[in-house]
């Protein structure tokens, strides 16, 4: 017998340790309005995900709703929610590999046209950027990280600093909505 995984909205709720009420509460909706949002009955409209990532401090929350929004369309990357470090390394790994690229794809841009010896480079130059853009969209929307344990610290990390720093992204509603409502037009 199968278990039914919960939705996005869901692991964002139980994320946060909000049961569907208080999630209600703080979203000011009906407790049957998030119901329906994670059972997939709806989806939720884009200001309400954005006012889900900022109280549930779900920075991810957006680049999945518009995955699942978008993918009919096949606009949105398939992005990994990572941790920042990961999600960093990565960009920047994919930007490296790419810089040689580039002047093949300016190569093929100059004369305005695509013409079929340049299709295969360029659908692979496109396949590149589509990586790159997936993974800036992993710095912008990074996953939560994990605690350290103290204990075991490596010692050229030096001394451990706590700090409470939150994504900027997440905890900007204005953005979250512009960016949102930018995305849906």
């Amino acid at each position: 017998m199968q278990t039914k995984q919960p939705n996005i909205y869901q692991l964002a709720r139980t994320g946060a340790g909000l049961s569907r009420e208080k999630a209600a509460e703080v979203l000011d909706l009906s407790v049957s309005s998030v119901k329906a949002y994670e059972t997939g009955e709806t989806v939720p409209p884009n200001e309400t995900v954005a006012l889900m990532t900022k109280r549930y401090g779900a920075s991810w929350l957006p680049i999945k709703h518009l995955q699942n929004s978008s993918a009919p369309l096949g606009i949105m990357p398939e992005v990994t929610v990572q941790e920042l470090p990961t999600a960093t390394l990565q960009l920047v790994n994919r930007m490296a590999d790419f810089a040689d690229r580039y002047r093949r794809l300016m190569q093929i841009a100059e004369d305005g046209t695509i013409d079929e010896s340049e299709q295969v480079d360029f659908a692979e130059i496109s396949g590149e950027l589509r990586d790159i853009i997936a993974c800036a969209l992993s710095v912008m929307y990074p996953g939560t990280k994990k605690e350290r344990p103290d204990v075991g610290a490596s010692k050229r990390s030096g001394p451990q600093m706590r700090t409470n720093c939150k994504s900027y992204y997440s905890t900007n509603p204005a953005f979250c909505n512009t960016f949102l409502q930018g995305v849906a037009k």
